[in-house]
């Protein structure tokens, strides 16, 4: 494991960790104006 592949995979995480948050949101929102 070389120092850059660290850090490729640490910032690979935190944009999962983004998009996931966003669509997660996203969905929310949606699905409230829906049911609304």
């Amino acid at each position: 494991m070389t120092k850059n592949d660290e850090i490729f995979k640490f910032l690979y995480q935190l944009v999962q960790d983004f998009i996931n948050k966003k669509a997660d949101a996203a969905l929310k929102d949606w699905n409230l104006r829906i049911v609304d």
